[in-house]
């Protein structure tokens, strides 16, 4: 089995921070993650983890996701440092290209990187260097809200936004939307779905986190797909869908609580990874 590493570099990250105090400088600052660089690893040319080096992620496991078509998946995480974080994808792999990751921490922070995955064309010339930019210092010293008001943004010259009200967003329709397969695992040479969610991106207040079933892909009781959170919508429905056993023989089916079922977990040089896949769909 041959394993290749690539090494993606950037700089780049964002935070969302609500105030509603007056601003003091050096009062308790909170300084926003940061993710500086990520590699890919890969297994027979298709990614299987990514690690984040960086700074900030904070000591709690949070959420990493990337950018797929249809929204931001969240991926599996192995391991949660303050200064790297390894995570798995659970959809079986990308095509080439570049995708935005994105890290959520126990905090409300985040931090994104575009990262490079799969064969990358050649090095394009530098372009011409860009005009010199206005200051981004801030003077907000000793400004704040109103009694009851929020803070929801700056103008250009640095004078605080303020609103008596926060307004729910309202999201739109989801209807049979499929989500990316999810790969078995090899677990003491049987076949296993590798549990852990997937988050989807809607729009803001519009996400959903859905559950991925977990335990050997032969077990009669195991659990599901589940919706974990639906944010502002009021309902989200996910649909089993019948799996793709890779087990020579092995027959597939939907179990009566929507678990994806294969009569055979074996995990043999003979026998192939195994997949399951559903359908998405939330209501407003």
């Amino acid at each position: 089995m041959k394993t290749t590493s690539h090494l993606t570099l950037g700089f780049a990250f964002f935070a969302t921070v609500s105030l509603n105090a007056q601003i003091t400088p050096g009062a308790g600052l909170q300084v926003p993650p940061r993710i500086n660089t990520a590699a890919v690893s890969y297994i027979a040319d298709r990614p299987d983890r990514i690690t984040l080096y960086g700074e900030q992620f904070g000591s709690t496991a949070g959420r990493v996701e990337i950018g797929l078509t249809g929204g931001m998946v969240g991926l599996t995480t192995i391991s949660w440092t303050d200064r790297t974080i390894v995570a798995t994808w659970v959809g079986g792999g990308t095509l080439p290209g570049t995708y935005l990751v994105r890290v959520l921490t126990t905090t409300g922070a985040t931090a994104t990187l575009d990262v490079a995955i799969g064969a990358q064309g050649p090095k394009g010339e530098p372009g011409a260097p860009g005009l010199k930019g206005e200051s981004g210092l801030l003077a907000i010293a000793g400004k704040s809200c109103p009694a009851g008001a929020f803070l929801t943004g700056f103008t250009a010259n640095g004078d605080l936004v303020c609103s008596s009200s926060t307004s729910t967003p309202l999201c739109q329709a989801v209807g049979a939307r499929n989500i990316p397969m999810v790969d078995s695992t090899t677990v003491n040479s049987l076949h296993n779905w590798p549990g852990g969610t997937m988050f989807f991106y809607f729009g803001p207040g519009c996400e959903v986190t859905v559950s991925i079933p977990s335990g050997n892909i032969s077990n009669l009781s195991g659990d599901s797909w589940g919706i974990a959170g639906k944010g502002n919508f009021s309902s989200c429905t996910i649909t089993a869908q019948v799996p793709k056993c890779g087990s020579v023989g092995a027959t597939a089916r939907v179990l009566s609580n929507g678990r994806p079922y294969c009569s055979s977990s074996a995990a043999s040089i003979f026998d192939k990874d195994s997949y399951a896949s559903a359908i998405l769909s939330c209501t407003p």
